[in-house]
């Protein structure tokens, strides 16, 4: 869950770069500096897409997410679409809209979205199926037949499950 959400806060930090590069001054506004803008462009939509990992993953759990599943350049890629995504998307809106607040909305709606729809995109845990492959155990079997993981990594709650 750290590396989606670091990867996620790489992209804003590209995209608030991208910004003062291409217009010095974050959409030429009066008033209001680049680096006034730096903890609303880059903070606000890192922070909105942690509560919305941390609520998916209580909610939806992502196997992704488990500690025993050791994918960390999947979760890097899946934060970093994640953060482009939301990069694109709300550099888009904020050019359309005209004032700062419609900004922080369009930037909070923009994170929460593609967060979401990232993560819906991801495979999610199942009761009686392997936490690394995602296939279905066999009752009685010590591993998993597809991958060879150990039984002690299966889906918590498949006991509850198979009896109830």
């Amino acid at each position: 869950m750290k590396r989606f959400i670091a990867a996620f806060f790489v992209m804003q930090v590209i995209k608030f770069l991208v910004g003062l590069r291409l217009e010095w001054g974050w959409l030429g506004e009066r008033g209001v500096g680049p680096w006034d803008r730096l903890p609303v462009t880059v903070l606000l939509p890192t922070l909105v897409a942690m509560v919305v990992v941390l609520w998916m993953d209580r909610e939806l759990p992502r196997r992704l997410f488990d500690r025993r599943v050791k994918q960390p350049l999947t979760q890097i890629s899946f934060g970093a679409a994640a953060g482009f995504l939301s990069a694109a998307v709300s550099a888009v809106a904020t050019r359309m809209l005209a004032n700062l607040a419609m900004d922080f909305l369009a930037l909070v709606i923009a994170a929460a979205v593609t967060a979401t729809a990232v993560l819906l995109s991801m495979p999610r845990m199942r009761p009686g199926r392997c936490v690394q492959c995602g296939a279905t155990l066999v009752p009685g079997e010590k591993r998993c037949l597809n991958c060879f993981a150990d039984r002690s990594d299966a889906v918590p709650g498949l006991a509850e499950k198979m009896a109830g």
